[in-house]
């Protein structure tokens, strides 16, 4: 009651009331947003406004989204995760994502009351991976549409004459594995022909090349003649200054004339490449005429046919392994461009990597700096007050001294009393001595893990920035690596193209064409015979027999 007396027991009144309060309602979530989005990766961040558990779905941006059952019981997702979440800021971290892709992440919070908050969505979108330029391999054809059916009427010449060449030769054996030889040999030339190509190629680049150089050397000769010549009329010139200009010029005369000379010489080569590389093309249609009159020769047309039809198989399976060759390249070069494409994926990483451990390294040596300073001042503080405790001391040391020196009670009294402050001074002081070293020996340690933390956040982020170096180094290993893989696939299908093209042009059958027709004068001493089908130069054999008249 109010003047102050307590109950003792309870009659009536219950002793103890059991009391439940049940939780309606549910957590409200705000501040979404995604952050430190990467290749493969991003944060997404909330707020919560009570704790409980978190639980969130990963959907591409176009799919229908989810209920709140569904991300509870977490559902088939492209990423997916739950847990805790606190009454303030939260981040999910979210990997295994696809570079340059849409998605949406349904997030959604119950309390210990089972009470759910309302599904929240954060839309963002992955960073796009730099596409590895690789310079395009650009396949020459190995012969334009005039020079293919140029090459195919002379094939069509020489088939026509070497038929013609049957009618007159008796009996020509022809052995099957040397048909299949000379067809290879044909399709090899080939080969042979699109490598003298490059070369010419590669010779008449590195010709224009000294050409251009040999160009502005004789440029700067001229300039360098001009100046010389303007010192040698100057009459304020020096005797020396003219000597000098006139060897300047006489230099770069000399080096003008030198680099022509080097030009010529490399004009000279790329014209024999040029030459080489046209000879080269020549032996292919040879080889295949040769081919077609072994084949014409023979005895009969069925073994003709037969040699003929071993000899473009042979043909075949060259240029299929040319081919076969020229997709293997294909696929290392793919290959290639696949690893330049990961390290150069792996460079954008390993810097954000980097650039975090720089950054927590400025953090750990600013808050070292900062104990460093907060010891400082500590110490400073307890000096102050270790000289306040001294000073207090010396104060009631004399004032001891001087109660002893009293005359009378009364002033002993007063002095006594000064003492009894005095010492209280010194209490106070020694208290405050006593927090401020304290003090000093906590910011010490502070200081001291400061400096470690420091220490280590440096080594972490020198590590990094050393494994940012050796990325780009591997990235720069594996492009070069690319461009060389492209550069042989791209003369791979040149190669392939020219087998193919020769095995084209091997016949894969023959056609014997009837006797020529001969027409006899009427003269006793001498006859006429028209043979049809003969290339000019071409040697034939004829045999003429004379036998009386009956």
């Amino acid at each position: 009651d109010t003047a102050g007396n307590a109950q003792t027991t309870l009659t009536d009144s219950p002793k103890s009331t059991l009391v439940t309060i049940t939780d309606t309602t549910a957590p409200v979530i705000s501040l979404t947003s995604a952050s430190t989005i990467t290749f493969t990766s991003a944060d997404i961040n909330f707020t919560s406004n009570e704790v409980g558990t978190y639980y969130y779905l990963i959907y591409a941006a176009s799919d229908s989204p989810p209920d709140a059952a569904t991300i509870v019981a977490q559902g088939t997702a492209i990423a997916k995760g739950t847990t805790s979440a606190i009454a303030a800021a939260n981040i999910a971290n979210v990997t295994t994502l696809t570079a340059a892709t849409a998605y949406k992440a349904y997030v959604i919070v119950k309390d210990a009351a089972n009470n759910a908050s309302a599904v929240s969505t954060v839309a963002f979108t992955t960073q796009a991976i730099a596409p590895v330029y690789v310079a395009p391999v650009y396949v020459e054809p190995v012969c334009n549409a005039a020079c293919e059916a140029a090459a195919a009427k002379v094939i069509a010449d020489k088939i026509a004459s070497d038929v013609a060449a049957k009618v007159v030769a008796d009996t020509v054996a022809i052995d099957k594995s040397a048909a299949e030889a000379a067809a290879k040999a044909a399709v090899d030339k080939a080969i042979a022909a699109v490598l003298a190509k490059a070369t010419a190629d590669l010779t008449a680049a590195n010709a224009a090349v000294t050409a251009k150089a040999a160009a502005d050397e004789q440029q700067a000769a001229v300039v360098t003649a001009e100046k010389a010549e303007e010192a040698l009329k100057s009459a304020s010139t020096s005797a020396a200054v003219k000597a000098a200009a006139t060897t300047t010029a006489v230099k770069a005369a000399s080096t003008a004339a030198n680099t022509v000379q080097v030009a010529a010489a490399a004009a000279k080569s790329a014209a024999t490449a040029k030459v080489a590389t046209a000879n080269a093309a020549k032996p292919v249609d040879i080889a295949i005429g040769q081919l077609g009159s072994k084949s014409a020769a023979t005895a009969s047309a069925e073994r003709a046919n037969t040699i003929a039809a071993a000899a473009k198989a042979a043909a075949n399976k060259a240029a299929n392994i040319a081919v076969a060759k020229a997709k293997s390249a294909k696929a290392v070069s793919d290959n290639a461009i696949k690893a330049a494409t990961e390290a150069t994926t792996r460079i954008a990483i390993e810097q954000k990597e980097a650039a975090d451990a720089a950054a927590a390294a400025k953090i750990a040596a600013d808050a070292a700096l900062k104990a460093t300073e907060e010891k400082i001042a500590a110490a400073t503080e307890a000096q102050k007050s270790a000289d306040a405790v001294v000073k207090a001391l010396e104060e009631k040391i004399a004032l001891a001294e001087a109660s002893i020196k009293a005359k009378d009670i009364a002033e002993r009294a007063a002095i006594d009393k000064k003492i009894g402050e005095v010492t209280a001074k010194v209490t106070a002081a020694q208290k405050t001595a006593d927090t401020a070293n304290a003090k000093a020996e906590s910011t010490a340690v502070a200081a001291v893990q400061a400096e470690s933390t420091a220490v280590a956040a440096v080594q972490a982020a020198q590590t990094q920035s050393a494994e940012v170096f050796a990325v780009k180094i591997e990235s720069i290993n594996k492009t070069a690596a690319a461009t060389k893989s492209a550069e042989d696939a791209g003369f791979a299908s040149k190669v392939a193209t020219a087998a193919v093209a020769a095995a084209a042009k091997i016949p894969g059958a023959t056609k014997i064409i009837p006797t020529p027709t001969t027409s006899a004068a009427p003269s006793k001493n001498s006859a006429k015979a028209t043979v049809t089908g003969l290339k000019p130069g071409q040697k034939i054999k004829v045999t003429v027999n004379v036998k009386g008249k009956k």
